[in-house]
């Protein structure tokens, strides 16, 4: 079905690289161009969580920004300004709603089980390490590759 389609192609946009982030944009604004209006308004959420993705991304990718925002403006063409709003609104609720459930459940987990909660903790501060050693290894090894002239 093409809602599984959209849903998918969502997570490709988080998870993806610049071109993959491209691709699925292109195809959201090509579908949204293809289907029209009122086809179009039945997957409306699904269409534009990819582009919001896009566009809310913390580092973004500036091609694929400018990208989104032109999917955008051809969304709102075809499917009218309110509706678009409507849709965004609504996502943007659900999303808040699942990360003030899943902040309850941690909470809870605190008191409930206080063993997993410091796994869960410990698991996160090792990830968190492994990251910044990460980063700061890549940043040595470039100084060291600008040093040598490479």
């Amino acid at each position: 079905e093409l809602w599984w389609v959209f849903s998918h192609l969502s997570t490709s946009v988080a998870n993806g690289t610049e071109v993959q982030r491209s691709a699925v944009l292109r195809w959201c604004a090509a579908s949204v161009t293809a289907l029209g209006g009122e086809d179009v308004n039945q997957y409306l959420p699904q269409v534009l969580r990819p582009v919001l993705r896009s566009l809310a991304d913390t580092n973004p990718m500036e091609d694929v920004k400018a990208l989104g925002e032109e999917v955008m403006s051809s969304i709102r063409e075809v499917c009218g300004g309110e509706a678009v709003a409507d849709a965004t609104n609504a996502l943007r609720q659900q999303s808040k709603g699942r990360k003030e459930a899943r902040r309850k459940y941690l909470a809870a987990e605190a008191v409930m089980d206080p063993e997993q909660h410091a796994k869960r903790k410990i698991r996160k501060s090792q990830k968190k390490k492994a990251g910044k050693r990460k980063r700061t290894e890549s940043l040595i090894a470039h100084k060291r590759a600008v040093r040598r002239g490479t």
